[in-house]
């Protein structure tokens, strides 16, 4: 199944099981959304529950707030995450009202919004920046890494209170897998993809695969044996999960596609350094620079070899410094 299939999917089962979900977006009706995530949807449920907006986030945003506060539950399809700040000050109010209301203030929508590079689009729509988003109160933010998860997320985003903002890699909707049948049980926080014992390895989304590649290697390559965490839900965060894994690895490598101080790893930074003082740690990050067009953005975006060569410095390199 593709990812978008596995998408349309969730969204289906959830639209039938529930009359109060609607859906709103650019497209998402007569066009079955810009990645066909949402196809034949119109069909199925009709103009009354799938809408065709405006080219207008700010406005439909802000519809979906005042139809949650009504007893609906809206879910959003946001084309690109760029296009997600036009409508921050409604999100951001909308969070901050029901947290001080303690959630008498029904704002409970679900948000999916494409984001990230790895697809060549250029400076303008391959940002993976998330580190401004968590400032909205009362806010979950979930990362998919694969099809099952896709499918997962959203199933359990419809049952959680608040606003739920679903980040789905552009470049996840190149991949297919299975829908695991155990896939639901692991949404309270992250999980560990592959087990180890010399270093962690903390990513999210598409990186988690180029995570999970970089630990075959550096086993190959040098017997490194890293245990791999994928975030899942990057807001809140699951530290406890996090700090487990490194108090046993004594290493960790921070891996994220946007800039250093773009994203949310600097937070786990900071904890781990809090617990762990003299904690050895990489980051892998976006250089500082905007994304060129086409092949060029490998000069930008983080790799699979720098995320080897980040291991093999923390294990290798620092241990023959020690000698």
């Amino acid at each position: 199944m593709k990812f978008a299939e596995a998408i349309n999917k969730a969204l289906l089962e959830i639209m039938s099981a529930d009359d109060r979900t609607i859906l709103l977006g650019e497209d998402v009706g007569k066009f079955g959304g810009r990645f066909e995530a949402t196809h034949d949807l119109l069909n199925s449920f009709g103009e009354n529950r799938v809408f065709d907006t405006p080219i207008n986030e700010e406005l439909f945003i802000g519809i979906a707030l005042g139809a949650s506060a009504g007893g609906l539950k809206p879910i959003i399809e946001i084309y690109y995450n760029e296009f997600l700040n036009i409508a921050f000050d409604d999100l951001w109010r909308a969070g901050l009202w029901q947290k001080l209301y303690k959630n008498k203030v029904q704002s409970s929508i679900i948000i999916r919004c494409v984001f990230g590079g790895y697809v060549r689009r250029g400076p303008e729509f391959s940002s993976a920046a998330v580190g401004h988003l968590i400032s909205i109160p009362n806010i979950k933010i979930y990362a998919p890494s694969n099809v099952s998860d896709g499918y997962w997320i959203l199933k359990e985003a419809i049952r959680q209170p608040g606003i739920k903002l679903i980040l789905e890699h552009k470049a996840l909707y190149r991949t297919s897998g299975i829908i695991d049948t155990e896939g639901g049980r692991s949404l309270v926080g992250g999980e560990i993809k592959r087990k180890g014992s010399n270093l962690t390895i903390v990513a999210y989304s598409y990186l988690v695969g180029s995570a999970l590649r970089a630990a075959e290697i550096l086993f190959d390559s040098y017997g490194i044996d890293s245990e791999i965490i994928d975030l899942k839900v990057i807001w809140p965060l699951d530290f406890q999960l996090i700090l487990g894994s490194v108090r046993k690895t004594k290493k960790v490598v921070l891996v994220e596609e946007c800039t250093r101080n773009a994203g949310v790893l600097v937070h786990i930074e900071n904890e781990l350094l809090k617990n762990i003082p003299r904690l050895n740690i990489e980051n892998v990050t976006a250089k500082n620079d905007l994304i060129p067009f086409g092949e060029e953005e490998t000069a930008v975006l983080p790799s699979i070899i720098d995320i080897v060569e980040a291991g093999e410095r923390l294990c290798v390199r620092n241990k023959l410094l020690q000698r």
